[in-house]
């Protein structure tokens, strides 16, 4: 088990005076664009220049879960300088595989980006280095609890994964190039995370700790496992499913889920009923298990729903972890087989 890292110098040195000399001659390439514009965009103070990116990157839920990433108009507009800079991370990251999204951002001064994690399939597939082109001592990244200060020419790498904001409290722009890669050496570094994911994204990665879990707790051990992937999809659509996930190093090893819509008996009430609770052996003797159920509290509450309902087995321990919590034990569910 690992806590991970926050920031990882990779390399110093690079001389951005030409990729900088390039993008003062052409000012009309930086804009607010789609990163920068949707609804309760972290990055609203910033602006961009998309250089490799989603084909449609209008889509929220594109750039989230697409995976693959095509070059847009501005790249032939800003070379040599931005292959330079480009291959200069790739060649201090070592090892990588295929390479993701590219951009610029510039922030002003007094401007911030605000706190929020990276999460979907995109960002648990790749991990993200940063070039520094300009920025003086006010250009502060934060994350995970640790505070950052990169000058100008340092390539590093920050744990996305992790709750990380950024603010230039200097008198010039803070200018970044940003480059995506698979570079597994450094997703090792993430170390454990928690994240919102769909679940129509997980069925092939989750079967085997579903089997896992079923195999510990089920009570008729001769009612085969086999999900409704149909119906989790329907009320996935509905908007009536959240899924909650624990992850180590990008390995899962745990999740809970619950059907969140109003009460039945108080349609003014919007409620969320645990389907599935589950961490992994290897993980329970931690404060995994705990770290989940508060984050996914956190989640929820943000989403004004009112009141949650977890349900337990007796032959497990997840009834004290709750009690621990804060819950209450309000009622008992009972079993009999008709079968018989």
């Amino acid at each position: 088990m690992s806590w991970g890292l926050s920031f990882k110098p990779v390399a110093t040195g690079f001389d951005p005076g030409p990729l900088l000399a390039r993008l003062a001659a052409q000012p009309e390439l930086w804009q607010a664009g789609p990163r920068e514009t949707y609804e309760g965009s972290a990055h609203s103070q910033a602006q961009s220049i998309l250089v490799r990116w989603v084909a449609d990157p209008q889509s929220v839920e594109g750039v989230l879960n697409s995976t693959e990433s095509v070059d847009h108009p501005a790249a032939p507009l800003l070379m040599p300088e931005l292959g330079e800079a480009v291959m200069s991370v790739l060649e201090q990251v070592g090892v990588i595989g295929e390479l993701g999204h590219v951009m610029l951002t510039r922030l002003p001064p007094r401007g911030g980006i605000a706190r929020h994690m990276d999460e979907g399939i995109y960002a648990d597939l790749y991990d993200r280095f940063h070039l520094c082109l300009q920025g003086d001592a006010g250009n502060r990244f934060e994350c995970g609890g640790e505070t950052y200060h990169p000058a100008p020419g340092e390539i590093f790498w920050f744990n996305h994964k992790r709750p990380h904001e950024v603010r230039n409290d200097g008198t010039i722009d803070r200018i970044h190039l940003i480059v995506d890669v698979m570079a597994p050496a450094f997703t090792e570094l993430r170390g454990l995370y928690y994240q919102a994911e769909l679940v129509s994204d997980l069925w092939e990665e989750v079967m085997p700790l579903l089997e896992t879990h079923w195999r510990e707790i089920a009570h008729y051990q001769d009612i085969a496992l086999k999900p409704d992937i149909e119906t989790y999809a329907r009320l996935q659509a509905a908007g009536q499913l959240r899924c909650y996930t624990a992850r180590d190093s990008g390995r899962l090893i745990g999740y809970v889920v619950f059907f969140v819509r109003p009460s039945l008996h108080y349609v003014t009430s919007l409620q969320a009923h645990q389907d599935v609770l589950f961490v992994a052996l290897d993980y329970r003797k931690g404060m995994v298990g705990v770290r989940l159920i508060r984050f996914a509290e956190q989640r929820l509450k943000a989403e004004a729903v009112q009141v949650i309902y977890h349900h337990a087995k007796r032959t497990n321990k997840v009834g004290e972890l709750l009690t621990r919590l804060g819950y209450e034990l309000v009622d008992e569910i009972y079993a009999k087989r008709l079968d018989r």
